[in-house]
């Protein structure tokens, strides 16, 4: 089956029951990924010689919110596709001290090679549609501002984050622009990304997506450090960080399956919820849970009230990524009858 049928399953109208079998809709899945994959690879190739050029100037980190309508967002920053670290939760909301954690050494190397440090600071926005916006900050654009304002104050007056350009802005899930604000200047080098953004990405409203494209209709959760080598696209997959606190990731991604169940405009009676977990090559599982585990817990969260998960409907993907070449391979299980 092709990821055109997939796709087309997807916009038919609901008859309430699966057009396809389970293990067909997990054969789908699997094949939808590594398409993904294989276009990440080819994006990544061609944008080398700039990101190892600007590598040897700069180390930058992106936090944003994990919605699956942000995809994009690091490259709206005019930065080279896997330039900057991304690191993703509900609302974008972080510490100083969870980003020391997960970058404090890398930060302390390109410090001492003299280079241009930058954080970005970037919460989402839709222009076109208020309803559209960050539903861990409840579209409360204000609520926003005021928390990222106050994240980036604490940064700033953080030692260990002497000398780093910490920057605010609101990014536009339709547009791809940016919008700054507590006192931040654009850089020269970000004016024309989101019209590059535009031209080769396209826009919400563009193709006849409209609203299934605006708002949320990812059916994956990505947990790991390097989630453009496995989304090439928009409205796709959510994005855990693995560096968060072990609870927050489980309750960040049940929030994540809440919306996908609740708000989305992917018919979730015809696909099932994929959890991808992707480890860094020769490392560890991050999760560190069994399948049968991970569907407790997720049905032990409050966030998930009246929502009962169950194993044909909840679907776990292992994946492992070298972090410098992107390439990765999916992990089988022992127990796994989808090949």
């Amino acid at each position: 089956m092709s990821h055109e049928t997939m796709s087309h399953s997807h916009s038919a109208e609901s008859s309430g029951e699966p057009v396809f079998s389970r293990t067909e809709q997990k054969h789908l899945a699997i094949e939808t990924l590594e398409i993904d994959h294989t276009t990440a690879l080819a994006e990544y190739e061609v944008t080398r010689a700039a990101r190892e050029e600007r590598r040897t100037k700069a180390f930058g980190i992106h936090v944003t919110c994990m919605d699956e309508r942000d995809t994009f967002a690091a490259e709206a920053t005019g930065e080279p596709l896997g330039a900057l670290e991304l690191f993703a939760t509900p609302g974008g909301r972080t510490t100083p001290e969870e980003l020391l954690r997960a970058y404090g050494p890398q930060l302390k190397e390109a410090r001492e090679a003299g280079k241009e440090l930058r954080v970005w600071l970037m919460p989402h926005h839709c222009t076109a549609d208020s309803h559209a916006g960050c539903a861990a900050f409840a579209m409360d654009e204000a609520a926003q501002t005021a928390y990222f304002t106050k994240l980036a104050d604490d940064l700033r007056s953080c030692s260990e984050f002497e000398g780093v350009q910490v920057l605010t802005a609101f990014y536009d899930t339709d547009m791809h622009g940016l919008t700054p604000f507590h006192g931040t200047e654009i850089p020269k080098d970000v004016m024309y990304a989101g019209n590059h953004l535009r031209e080769t990405v396209g826009i919400s409203r563009e193709g006849g997506l409209g609203a299934d494209d605006r708002s949320h209709a990812g059916t994956r959760v990505y947990i790991g450090d390097r989630p453009r080598a496995w989304v090439a696209r928009r409205n796709a997959a959510y994005h855990l960080s693995p560096e968060m606190d072990r609870e927050e990731l489980f309750e960040g991604a049940a929030l994540a399956v809440m919306v996908m169940k609740t708000h989305s405009h992917t018919d979730m009676i015809r696909v099932p919820v994929v959890i991808q977990i992707d480890r860094r090559l020769g490392m560890e599982d991050i999760v560190g849970m069994s399948d049968v585990e991970l569907l407790k817990r997720f049905n032990a969260s409050p966030i998930l009230r009246g929502i009962e998960l169950t194993s044909d409907e909840f679907f776990v993907v292992r994946t492992e990524t070298d972090p410098a070449s992107w390439e990765g391979d999916r992990l089988l299980d022992d127990n796994e009858n989808v090949t």
